[in-house]
């Protein structure tokens, strides 16, 4: 009987030895766990993460497996990661001890994909006259905030703020550069230019054609502009009423009735130099010449040299003249001298036609004598 009670016990022994050595758990070991730390959660790629694996319970030695879901494994309690790409990346760590006991963990890591800020330059205005005041502004789309802002005006001068406004002193054509930094030190640069101009007084000279004329008229009017800085403002007044009557450089106008018109043009450039020039426009009624034809003398023997006149009044200038002395001969001066070799009487008409083609005509009768009686 005590040998069966010994064989028994040495039977207990020897199975715990050897289930020990042969995969058997021992119960006086607590359980292994591990729990997963990162050092950040979510940023912006390239994101570098250090993990770390606190472990409890288990025996030792201990082993330590991640995955960092992009395809890339590593070893170690203690790891770093760059994640270089956008995208939600599950991160798994597998820990292990000597006696096989295993343990899992895992943690969601959020990286945003790093684009470069998009920024757009502007500036009101882009042009003028010095000193000339500029209000710039930067607006930016995408990239990682906040930014920091960096202005050069081309003059010597810098600014820090997103939108500054900034005085050019001096005549000259500005690059003006801007720089934008993401809060990952991505970098984008734009530039606008600025033009600024000397201030120069401008110089005015009107003309117009016809300067006169019957009614209606109708007149074309210029305007040679000298210095000045543009853009230029033309206020044409043509009827001396105070009114603008045209705000274009060559303006057509039309006058309708009789009279004398001061036509003024004002001209202002943009810096609000002003100057101004004026000429008459002569618009005459429509009325018709009135003729006197005289001569001297008015007879004679022949040969018969005549003095001729002829006066027009009224009419509308420029005049036409035909002198028809009744003989064949003809003259378009409005004083002539005309010599008649045969003795005769003659009827010497003068017709004058005025600009716009209104006639009227006089005469005058020449007695050619025969010089040795003294009759025609």
């Amino acid at each position: 009987m005590k040998n069966s009670i010994g064989a028994l016990l040495f039977a207990l022994l020897f199975g715990l030895a050897v289930g020990g050595q042969f995969g058997c758990v021992d119960r006086s070991v607590d359980p292994l766990t591990v729990t997963l730390v990162p050092s950040v959660t979510s940023g912006v790629a390239p994101l570098t993460v250090s993990f770390a694996a606190e472990r409890t319970g288990g025996r030792s030695a201990f082993d330590f497996n991640w995955s960092f879901g992009d395809g890339v494994d590593a070893t170690g309690q203690s790891v770093s990661h760059s994640f270089t790409q956008g995208g939600s990346y599950t991160v798994t760590l597998h820990a292990s001890d000597s006696g096989g006991r295993t343990a899992v963990d895992s943690v969601v890591i959020e990286v945003t994909g790093n684009d470069p800020p998009l920024i757009a330059v502007s500036a009101v205005p882009t042009g003028g006259i010095a000193p000339l005041d500029v209000d710039l502004r930067c607006e930016v789309a995408q990239g990682e905030g906040p930014f920091s802002f960096v202005w050069q005006f081309g003059d010597g001068h810098a600014a820090s703020v997103q939108h500054p406004e900034h005085t050019f002193d001096e005549p000259g054509v500005y690059s003006v550069v801007v720089l934008a930094t993401d809060a990952t030190g991505e970098t984008v640069s734009a530039i606008t230019q600025i033009t600024v101009g000397s201030d120069f007084t401008p110089g005015l000279q009107i003309s117009a054609a016809p300067m006169s004329g019957i009614a209606p008229l109708e007149v074309q009017f210029d305007s040679t502009v000298h210095g000045g800085n543009e853009p230029l403002t033309y206020a044409w007044d043509f009827s001396n009423d105070q009114q603008i009557d045209a705000e274009i450089p060559t303006p057509r106008h039309l006058f309708e009735t009789a009279g004398e018109y001061p036509v003024r043009l004002s001209l202002t450039d943009a810096d609000g130099d002003q100057v101004e020039d004026t000429l008459t426009v002569t618009v005459s009624e429509d009325t018709s010449p009135t003729v006197t034809a005289t001569a001297t003398p008015e007879s004679g023997p022949a040969p018969l040299t005549a003095s001729f006149n002829c006066q027009v009044t009224d009419g509308n200038p420029p005049f036409e003249y035909l002198w028809q002395f009744g003989d064949d001969n003809e003259s378009t001066l409005p004083s002539t001298l005309h010599n008649y070799t045969e003795i005769g009487t003659y009827s010497a008409i003068c017709t004058v036609i005025d600009a716009d083609g209104d006639a009227s005509s006089d005469n005058i009768v020449i007695e050619v004598l025969d010089p040795d009686t003294g009759t025609d």
